[in-house]
């Protein structure tokens, strides 16, 4: 009976020992990882965030330089004479803006179609194009918008495109 309980004692103790060993390597370990799960979560969310922020910024500056670009070209544009004249006779001056237009597009990549509208329904554009029968320009709301704002440059809500049938933004200008 003295040995029967002196093993149950050691068994104990042994039992004792294994569950210190793992208490004491196991809760270590789990707050090993716990710290290292936030602590990395954290920092990727910070990266994340942090490359987000400069996609916006780069985004920021290109749609800026874009408008402000647009913005020079209209300017240079509506400034060309034969635009001022096209406005008003029915003169050479729709060939010759053609021609400048032309130009205009071919120095410029970026930009897909130029139109130049009049009040009494002239239309021309670069590149040559046919248009839709029936087509009014100054039913279209880019040219409503620079109509109502003609101190400014005017950026259209993307619409179709009459030629392309893409979908295009309007910078326009009065």
């Amino acid at each position: 009976m003295g040995d029967k309980k002196i093993k149950i004692k050691r068994i104990s103790l042994k039992r004792e020992i294994y569950k210190l060993l793992l208490l004491t390597s196991i809760i270590p370990i789990i707050s090993i990882v716990v710290v290292n799960s936030y602590s990395l979560s954290r920092n990727i969310i910070n990266v994340n965030n942090s490359i987000i922020n400069g996609n916006i910024n780069l985004t920021k500056y290109a749609l800026a330089n874009d408008y402000k670009n647009s913005h020079m070209n209209l300017e240079y544009l509506a400034e060309d004479a034969n635009a001022k004249r096209f406005k008003d006779s029915n003169n050479d001056e729709a060939k010759w803006l053609q021609k400048s237009l032309e130009n205009f597009l071919n120095a410029h990549d970026d930009v897909a179609n130029v139109y130049m509208a009049s009040e009494n329904g002239r239309f021309i554009m670069a590149p040559n194009a046919e248009i839709e029968e029936g087509f009014d320009a100054t039913q279209r709301e880019w040219y409503k918008e620079a109509i109502n704002n003609p101190k400014e440059v005017v950026v259209s809500q993307p619409y179709i495109d009459v030629v392309s049938k893409k979908i295009m933004v309007a910078y326009s200008k009065a």
